[in-house]
C-alpha cells in the first residue's frame, strides 16, 4: 500500500532551491552558493505541506515515518508534532547544522510522549509514541 510521489513533505508548498540535487545528499538547506563553492549541482525540489497532504489524503495514522532529510529534520519533525501528526514510530537521521540542536529535538520528542527505542547518535535513532 505504498505510494511514491514526485515531491517531499515539509512545512510549506512550492518549489525550492535544493543543493546536491539528484543525489542521496540533496537538501533544501544547501544553497546555490554552497553548491558553487563545492562544485555541486543545484536544482529545484518540490515540497508539499505535510499537514495539508495528510488531511487531503485522509491519512488517519502513520505507522512508521523514516525521516532522512539532510538537516531539514529540525524543521520538519517539530512542525509535524505541532500540527498533531504523530507517527506511531519515528526513525530519523540527524545532521549537524549551524543553529540546530539534536538534544532540543530529542527533548521535543520526549515532551510529546515519545520514548527512545534505540539510538546510534547522529547516525539513526528510533522513537515510539506511548
Amino acid at each position: 500500500r505504498a505510494h511514491v510521489f514526485p515531491f517531499g513533505l515539509g512545512d510549506r508548498d512550492g518549489g525550492f532551491p535544493m543543493g546536491d540535487f539528484e543525489t542521496d545528499g540533496a537538501s533544501f538547506l544547501k544553497s546555490e552558493r554552497w553548491c558553487k563553492e563545492r562544485q555541486r549541482q543545484s536544482g529545484e525540489g518540490q515540497m508539499r505541506d505535510m499537514y495539508d497532504f495528510v488531511r487531503r489524503e485522509r491519512i488517519r495514522q502513520i505507522d512508521l515515518a523514516l525521516v532522512n532529510v539532510e538537516g531539514y529534520e529540525y524543521e520538519l519533525i517539530p512542525y509535524m508534532l505541532a500540527d498533531g501528526i504523530k507517527p506511531v514510530r519515528l526513525v530519523y537521521q540527524s545532521h549537524p547544522q549551524v543553529g540546530s540542536d539534536d538534544e532540543t529535538l530529542r527533548g521535543t520528542l520526549t515532551a510529546q510522549r515519545y520514548r527512545l527505542l534505540w539510538d546510534y547518535g547522529l547516525v539513526l535513532s528510533a522513537w515510539e509514541c506511548t
